[in-house]
């Protein structure tokens, strides 16, 4: 395992770090018995956090030396299935867990205790979920086309979902391939784009790109499609927004959010 790290070489853009402890820990014959394989990761926004989850259904969360701190879904897993996606929400304190058998589980990454277990909105393997501008909304997707936003409201000692459909594999039978959400541009709210508001995200099918707002309601931006049907799998990126011009130390203007998007 490793990861890549900006460099100042002006002939290349980043520089591949292994990860040696974490690979190591991995691949012993006795942790792959008791924990499973690899099948998922995370790295919160800060670079304080790295998260993984196995075929055994579980989460090994590490720190930013790359030390073990603990184990997450360790009866859960069980019963889930195999860990299929991970996201840590921008605040990074929560994660977003997807599993095989459609369940998703936000985990608190301080107490190592379950937020939400979110049992019935998805009965097949969940294939894409992120967190949409903050820890209380998501975009999530099955194996079987269906996409929904989810919002998380609190309650007396709870929490509860609310659901939002966005594709329906009876209504419109194709799947997610990819999916994509803009991260918050961290800059004080004088200076904070629009787009931080918005909760901009965006998915691609087989046949177009699609980019939505989750505020001030769920609602569709942008369709692109696509010349042809993709005989690949597509890929979609942001940039989040950042300062792009100071005078005398201070920022008077930043940059829109730009979306890539890689077909065929």
């Amino acid at each position: 395992m490793s990861h890549l790290r900006p460099t100042p070489n002006k002939r290349t853009i980043f520089r591949v770090s292994p990860i040696t402890s974490v690979s190591k820990m991995l691949a012993s014959n006795q942790h792959s018995r008791e924990t499973g394989y690899p099948t998922a990761l995370s790295v919160s926004s800060d670079s304080k956090t790295l998260a993984i989850g196995t075929t055994h259904g579980i989460i090994l969360v590490f720190d930013q030396n790359h030390k073990f701190l603990f184990v997450l879904g360790a009866t859960e897993g069980f019963d889930y299935g195999p860990v299929t996606v991970l996201d840590i929400a921008p605040s990074c304190d929560w994660l977003l867990c997807g599993h095989s058998k459609g369940q998703l589980v936000i985990w608190d990454l301080v107490s190592g205790s379950i937020i939400k277990a979110i049992l019935n909105h998805h009965l097949s393997p969940i294939n894409h979920a992120k967190f949409v501008k903050d820890r209380q909304h998501m975009v999530t997707a099955d194996t079987k086309g269906n996409l929904l936003f989810l919002t998380l409201n609190s309650g007396f000692l709870t929490w509860f979902v609310e659901s939002q459909e966005i594709l329906s594999e009876s209504s419109t039978p194709t799947v997610v391939l990819a999916l994509s959400t803009l991260a918050p541009s961290a800059l004080p709210p004088p200076l904070s784009p629009p787009s931080d508001q918005l909760g901009l995200f965006a998915f691609s099918t087989a046949k177009m790109t699609t980019v939505a707002c989750t505020v001030p309601s769920l609602k569709i931006l942008y369709r692109y499609q696509h010349s042809t049907e993709v005989p690949y799998l597509p890929s979609l990126s942001w940039r989040r927004v950042a300062p792009s011009k100071f005078h005398d130390g201070k920022v008077s203007r930043v940059s829109d959010p730009l979306l890539a998007i890689l077909v065929g």
